[in-house]
């Protein structure tokens, strides 16, 4: 398990995901509101800045090459792969 916050709206959301569960899976299940579209990969509805940690994103279409360099994941995409992530949503 790895214990996920995601900072959205000057708020700070936190839960326990476990490695085959999407970050964005398990927010839908806690009623935390993150943005998203397509589920895929593609949109980029779900974007966020990864601040701590690790995850494995499985397609990231939505990303350019420099948003990947700079910390950017899609949500939707991201299995957690360390004890501790911490993610922002603008």
């Amino acid at each position: 398990m790895s214990t996920v916050k995601v900072l959205m709206d000057g708020k700070t959301f936190q839960m326990e995901v476990d490695k085959d569960t999407t970050i964005l899976e398990k927010a839908m299940d806690e009623d935390i509101d993150i943005p998203f579209s397509c589920q895929s990969g593609i949109c980029s509805s779900c974007i966020g800045k990864l601040n701590e940690g690790k995850v494995e994103m499985e397609v990231n279409d939505g990303l350019s090459d420099e948003e990947l360099e700079n910390g950017y994941i899609l949500i939707c995409q991201s299995f957690p792969r360390s004890e501790k992530i911490t993610i922002e949503i603008d």
